[in-house]
């Protein structure tokens, strides 16, 4: 969805069932018993249309949240580090986060039939679990 030109909406919700992939469902299992993914994001484009004078650049900021249940990857049973302690890892409900990209450019050849420029891209993430502990 555009609902202005340089802004652009996208959202999605997506089955997240682990199981999807058995045999027995022939990878073609339309039913959502599965927990859900959903993914948001919105992004805004500068200086792309005809007659732009700036350099051109994109930005996005989204969203995310993973239901279901997995095994956690740091903590134990108890709060302490898994890796540690060698206990069974606690078992995570949920899990989301947000994300941001970034990608402009920083020069031109002053050509713009050449195309030709220096570009900058970044990004980065994060994502926030059941008891809303930040891993970047």
């Amino acid at each position: 969805m555009t609902p202005v030109k340089p802004l652009s909406v996208m959202v999605g919700v997506y089955n997240n069932d682990p199981t999807l992939g058995d045999n027995s469902k022939h990878g073609a299992d339309w039913s959502l018993r599965g927990p859900p993914f959903a993914i948001a994001e919105i992004g805004l484009r500068i200086n792309q249309g005809a007659g732009a004078t700036g350099l051109p650049g994109n930005y996005k900021l989204g969203g995310f949240y993973q239901g279901g249940t997995f095994p956690d990857l740091f903590r134990d049973v108890l709060g302490g580090s898994a890796v540690l302690s060698g206990l069974p890892r606690r078992v995570q409900h949920g899990n989301g986060g947000f994300y941001f990209l970034l990608d402009c450019a920083c020069g031109s050849s002053g050509n713009p039939a050449r195309g030709g420029g220096a570009w900058m891209a970044g990004g980065g993430a994060h994502a926030v679990g059941e008891r809303g502990e930040g891993r970047s």
